[in-house]
């Protein structure tokens, strides 16, 4: 007759026949297929207790965490159920039966991952004599650390039997299993095998041990010589002997890490040389060595963006003539070149409506959740690194501004076509007509009308590079008019507070926006015209970035100009003449 203890031993010879399987994934996968599944129910009879106590082993989670700047050894549930619970519960919620389930089988068991898993939990729920189960389950995981054919198993337990030495208080224990981790990680740097993922594991158990023996520095020395020329590997290096270093020494090994990275963009071409250099420069900002920030800024800008082998990809929108015709209706069918550039101001904004491109933005974001994962990087008009989006908000704004870029890009062609339209039809007006018609708006100067006058004259006649440069300021004047006019105070603070210097457009944009601004067309001049995510085309002309922009290009920025001249007095007081909508066709 079977009796429930002849079951148990089953069990147990069952746990040991698995241990020829030399993974721990590869255990768990036979246990859910030989072991019968966990029972819920409070009314088990022993046998369902011993494969529930089994189950619930072999499910936990146990690994190696910091938990306030500490190593701990984590016990944890491997699923989380909707209400916030875990399976299997804690190890201190376990009912007592399973507990003692698990004893029984630590005594019967042989394999030693089986026991040191069984010991380990029973040492956590403080089962009798707590010190004496920590004991033998530092015993089998070094034992179990031995007969693992994949070296992450091995790492698991040598960080498990040192956690557990450490939480019993057992100094020689842990010096043991220290030398044993030394012994791993030696034989991981000596190896044919390029394996830096298990010897860095090994040493990161050693790195994050208060009183760590000596031998560690030795083995990061190994570790440095062993993968130099690999600057991800050898800055992990260097970071545990920073860790480890006096503030002299720690200096010199800062140093060491910039120039890591500044040899390896040296001996890199392309992108991957810009982005060597760039990390040494963020280490050097870093520590704060003004020297070899110089360096690495100096060797950043000597990069010829033809060197980086960027791909060019372009894209073709058709649009029937019916169409173009029937969205630059208004400005064409205006009855002179007066009604027409009010038009013309007013149309838009042509990078769409506000509320629905952050619809499109989180849309994209469900519909490809690995591109929404990567963190894009933005080069200027010089090729070299300006934006990196690091967080949620700077990633919508890079997604958000890139919906806009394109659609200005897409229908500034039919505002050039559309200014175009007014000379051609009407004629171009002199500059003395000009002048006055754009001095008739509250918000513009006699210097700003004149200016506003000749930027026409010189799209008209073809002069666009003219027009780039010199529409940028007087967009930006506009704007600080328009900023002292709502009585905000932004100008005078300012300047009291930074004598000499001016606030930005992308400040006085800003404070529009505060004041009352539509928020698509603020999109618009901001995504146009200062938006490090954006075109941002007063800053890459200001330094020296673009040159010679296309028609469809510089009329965006003469209607700019325009809207801003439309406003007058508060933003709140001008919503009659504001445009309601977006360009985009139906």
């Amino acid at each position: 007759m079977t009796t429930q203890d002849d079951h148990t031993i089953g069990l147990a010879a069952t746990l040991d026949s698995f241990a020829a399987e030399g993974s721990r994934f590869n255990i768990e996968q036979r246990l859910r297929q030989e072991v019968p599944q966990a029972v819920i129910s409070t009314n088990r009879t022993k046998e369902q207790t011993d494969s529930t106590a089994i189950q619930f082993a072999f499910t936990y989670t146990i690994q190696q965490k910091m938990i306030n700047g500490k190593p701990r050894a984590t016990i944890e549930g491997k699923y989380r159920n909707p209400d916030g619970t875990q399976s299997p519960p804690p190890v201190d919620e376990v009912p007592q039966e399973i507990v003692d389930s698990w004893a029984d089988l630590s005594e019967k068991v042989n394999a030693p991952y089986a026991r040191a898993r069984l010991e380990h939990l029973l040492f956590a729920r403080r089962h009798g004599n707590a010190v004496e189960h920590a004991e033998k389950a530092i015993t089998a995981y070094r034992k179990s650390s031995k007969t693992w054919k994949r070296s992450l198993d091995q790492i698991n337990d040598l960080s498990m039997a040192l956690r557990l030495s450490r939480a019993i208080g057992n100094a020689s224990l842990s010096q043991e299993v220290m030398a044993e981790i030394i012994s791993a990680a030696t034989a991981a740097l000596e190896s044919k095998e390029n394996i830096p993922g298990i010897s860095l594991r090994l040493i990161a158990v050693l790195a994050t041990e208060p009183n760590a023996p000596a031998e560690l520095d030795e083995l990061l020395k190994k570790a440095r010589s062993r993968y130099k020329g690999d600057p991800w590997i050898e800055e992990d290096v260097v970071d545990f002997q920073i860790d480890r270093a006096s503030d002299a020494t720690r200096a010199t090994l800062q140093d060491e890490l910039v120039q890591i990275w500044l040899d390896a963009g040296e001996a890199s071409a392309g992108i991957v040389r810009l982005g060597h250099l760039k990390k040494a420069l963020e280490i050097a900002n870093r520590i704060g060595r003004n020297e070899l920030v110089n360096r690495a800024a100096a060797a950043i800008q000597a990069t010829n963006p033809a060197e980086l082998e960027l791909m060019s990809i372009k894209s073709t929108v058709n649009i029937s003539e019916e169409m173009i015709e029937l969205l630059i209706q208004p400005v064409t069918s205006a009855p002179s070149w007066r009604d027409a550039l009010d038009e013309f101001a007013r149309f838009g904004p042509i990078s769409g409506d506000r509320s629905t491109n952050e619809a499109r933005v989180q849309q994209q974001a469900q519909d490809f959740p690995l591109q929404a994962m990567l963190p894009p990087e933005l080069l200027g008009g010089d090729g070299l690194p300006r934006f990196y989006a690091d967080t949620p908000e700077r990633q919508f704004d890079v997604a958000l501004s890139k919906i806009e870029s394109q659609q200005i890009k897409i229908y500034g062609a039919f505002l050039a076509e559309a200014l175009h339209r007014i000379a051609r039809t009407h004629g171009i007006p002199t500059e003395a007509d000009l002048t006055d018609f754009f001095l008739s708006r509250k918000t513009v100067s006699e210097v700003i009308a004149g200016a506003l006058a000749r930027a026409h004259i010189r799209f008209w006649t073809g002069d666009a590079e003219a027009v780039m440069f010199c529409t940028p300021p007087i967009i930006e004047a506009l704007a600080r008019q328009l900023v002292i006019d709502t009585q905000q105070g932004v100008y005078r603070l300012q300047r009291q507070d930074s004598p000499g210097q001016y606030p930005g457009l992308g400040s006085l944009l800003g404070t529009l926006l505060t004041a009352g601004l539509d928020p698509s067309w603020f999109r618009y001049l901001h995504t146009l015209c200062t938006s490090i995510a954006g075109m941002n085309l007063r800053n890459e002309v200001a330094h020296g970035f673009t040159f010679g922009h296309s028609a469809s290009i510089t009329a965006t920025l003469l209607q700019a100009a325009g809207y801003l001249s439309c406003l007058a007095g508060t933003p709140d007081e001008a919503d009659s003449d504001e445009g309601t909508g977006s360009a985009e066709p139906e």
